[in-house]
């Protein structure tokens, strides 16, 4: 029987993706071993494998809330720019282009925090709802910490975005109602 050390080895090994071929050489086990092996530790493997991935991931800043975050962020300078531009020097079709392209990836981050349709116009109400709706999931234990605070990031998000767009609408109002 193999000792312990040995086995923790062939996890380790197999979770970096060596091959049955290189595990049996380097560990001087037989191929038999090493698939009786990966069959019994498959899922102490798999996680191993997550969260080696998850490392990389956070080491690399490719988590989704990171790329949301960063996404977001230079959207926002792309907003500025195009609001602090000299038009007559910056060439506006460029810097719309780009935060064209910015919004579109920022949409493809987009996960639905509700089984809402599209064709559902979202209103402060019925995110505050959401938000209610996610308190209660909380306490019922349906959610983890995780998974709250990222939904609650995104339905804050919504309700903030919400709010803009409606008095920005107002605002474009009262300039066509003073200009009128």
């Amino acid at each position: 029987m193999k000792d312990q050390e040995t086995r923790q080895k062939f996890i380790k090994l197999r979770a970096e993706g060596y091959s049955f071929s290189k595990i049996a050489n380097e560990l001087n086990i037989s191929k038999a071993t090493c698939s009786e092996w990966q069959k019994q530790y498959e899922e102490v493997i798999a996680k191993l494998q997550k969260d080696q991935l998850e490392e990389l991931y956070q080491s690399y800043g490719m988590l989704k809330d990171q790329r949301i975050v960063s996404l977001g962020s230079t959207l926002n300078k792309v907003d500025k720019a195009i609001q602090e531009a000299d038009f007559s020097s910056v060439d506006p079709a460029k810097l719309l282009e780009i935060k064209l392209k910015y919004q579109e990836a920022l949409k493809n981050e987009y996960i639905p925090t509700s089984s809402h349709t599209d064709n559902e116009k979202l209103d402060s109400t019925k995110i505050l709802n959401q938000i209610s709706n996610l308190i209660q999931r909380i306490q019922n234990g349906e959610v983890s910490d995780k998974e709250a605070g990222i939904e609650l990031k995104a339905l804050s998000t919504a309700l903030s975005a919400y709010d803009k767009t409606v008095l920005e609408d107002k605002l474009d109002n009262l300039k066509e109602a003073l200009e009128g």
